[in-house]
């Protein structure tokens, strides 16, 4: 209980304190801004960085949570297929609707970002459909979380540059659009 009044006491001197002294501390500071530039330039600096934070906290707090609310909308989608893939062992790959659930877009709008080049094609494409490993979907949601910590809006063509990075970070391979799956593989490197 004593720990509660002293915080509590403590709290009422900070009030009385900056009362007393608001003119003073303010024409203090104004008077140190318009003499000292290497004050107004840390200033800046240090608000400017506080805005981007909190401007990236609450946008991905927004994705986050655009994505939960999606999600819980949506019907469970197609289980993972395995598929061979090259002389490797089998891996799951997943349906569009799949990726477009995890990032909070349909399987319409991932059909559509194949067609314009924001995804530079699918893992496999099996019957004439595209399929996307978990590595490709991560990357993808990654590229997706960061456009929206960027500027929360759907740019496209940064989206594409975004997606061609993660990506490449991962070394994961794809086939472009209407590519043979035996042949046409390609993977990004980072040099």
């Amino acid at each position: 209980m004593s720990d509660k009044s002293h915080s509590t006491t403590e709290q009422e001197y900070q009030r009385d304190y900056y009362k007393k002294n608001k003119v003073n501390r303010t024409k203090a500071l104004k008077e140190r801004w318009a003499n000292d530039a290497a004050f107004r330039e840390t200033e800046r600096e240090r608000n400017q960085k506080r805005r981007g934070q909190l401007r990236a906290e609450k946008a991905g707090w927004r994705f986050h949570a655009m994505i939960h609310e999606r999600r819980k909308r949506l019907e469970p989608t197609r289980p993972p297929r395995w598929v061979l893939i090259g002389s490797g062992p089998a891996q799951q790959v997943w349906t569009t609707g799949s990726l477009g659930r995890e990032v909070g877009r349909s399987g319409k709008a991932i059909r559509s970002w194949l067609r314009e080049g924001v995804l530079p094609g699918a893992t496999v494409y099996i019957g004439g459909s595209s399929f996307f490993s978990r590595r490709f979907c991560d990357a993808v949601y990654r590229a997706c979380e960061r456009l929206f910590y960027l500027d929360g809006r759907g740019d496209r063509l940064v989206l594409k540059r975004l997606v061609r990075e993660e990506l490449a970070k991962t070394n994961t391979g794809f086939v472009p659009p209407g590519g043979d799956n035996s042949e046409d593989r390609v993977v990004i490197n980072n040099a």
